[in-house]
């Protein structure tokens, strides 16, 4: 698993290109570049937990405002690796913790400010005996969207308005934006969106795709022949490149622990025929016999796993 730093090498040859610095000044470059690609070339190997003291980082000690992004096929993992090992190691951390949205089948950014919003009036309302206004984070990013969804009238609704500044707090939370190939919505809208959330307001941000089909889709919709309908302008793939590098700084492609994975679906389910399977050598053997079928999807096993489970329990 590893970390790729957006048009790390295109930007090393504009320097070299159109700076053209003397002698002593490319020295200093190259190797200020030859000790960042180690420093990635080290972080090409990250296991789970090491993603997620990365992602750690990110959230307490980056000051780049800038989204990063999560990237693998579907089924890979992800989402699993979300919800059983990010969420709860941020929860562990008083300070952080994740609000975590999928953009399947949302059509505007004011529907992913909605959900942002409600989520976070959630948690608002569990613990505002506890919470003081100082440090607060507000994304007024997110109160425009509302405003535009709702249209809520700022001269006469001025009590509501600050109720509303003082629910959205994202200091200290990661906001997750999953399933992004699967929404609706322009994919360059959508990034303008985050843009503005990360650069303007200072949240911090991940995006978990799958950047494979946001790369074909808009291939199929820039070529009229394929797609007459909804054809996209032919240069939206250096649109949604630009727009990407400003956004988005470090892009990890995730592979996931593919043992891990399985041991802990087996014993979630909790079932003494299928928990034989939950051993090291079992778990190889399934990831190598999804490595032979080309299919590393682990809904398809964990749906797998529940039918498995429903016959054993009806020969009980």
């Amino acid at each position: 698993m590893g970390v790729m730093r957006n048009n790390v090498v295109p930007s090393q040859i504009q320097i070299f290109t159109c700076i053209d610095p003397p002698p002593e000044g490319r020295k200093i470059i190259e190797e200020t570049c030859k000790i960042h690609i180690a420093s990635l070339i080290r972080r090409s190997e990250m296991d789970n937990g090491e993603l997620t003291e990365y992602i750690k980082h990110y959230l307490e000690k980056d000051k780049t405002r800038s989204a990063i992004m999560l990237t693998g096929g579907w089924g890979t993992g992800k989402s699993y690796y979300i919800q059983n090992e990010l969420t709860p190691a941020l929860q562990r951390e008083k300070a952080n913790e994740c609000i975590t949205i999928s953009l399947y089948g949302l059509r505007s950014v004011s529907e992913i400010s909605k959900s942002i919003y409600l989520e976070l009036r959630a948690k608002f309302l569990q613990s505002r005996n506890e919470t003081t206004a100082t440090g607060r984070l507000i994304a007024k990013t997110i109160v425009k969207g509302l405003i535009n969804r709702f249209g809520i009238n700022l001269s006469t609704s001025q009590d509501e308005m600050q109720k509303l500044y003082e629910s959205i707090d994202l200091s200290g939370k990661l906001i997750i934006l999953e399933d992004v190939e699967r929404s609706q919505i322009d994919i360059l809208e959508l990034f303008g969106y985050v843009n503005n959330l990360v650069e303007r307001d200072g949240v911090k941000l991940l995006l978990v795709v799958n950047e494979d089909e946001i790369t074909k889709s808009i291939s199929v919709k820039e070529n009229p022949e394929n797609n007459k309908d909804s054809a996209l302008p032919a240069n939206t793939t250096k649109q949604y490149l630009a727009i990407k590098e400003k956004t988005v700084s470090d892009t990890i492609p995730f592979e996931g622990n593919c043992y891990a994975a399985v041991q802990q679906i087996i014993r979630s389910y909790n079932n003494p025929i299928l928990s034989r399977f939950a051993d090291k050598s079992s778990a190889e053997n399934i990831c190598n016999i999804m490595s032979l079928c080309k299919n590393h999807n682990l809904r398809s096993f964990i749906f797998a796993c529940q039918k498995s489970v429903d016959i054993f329990e009806q020969m009980e």
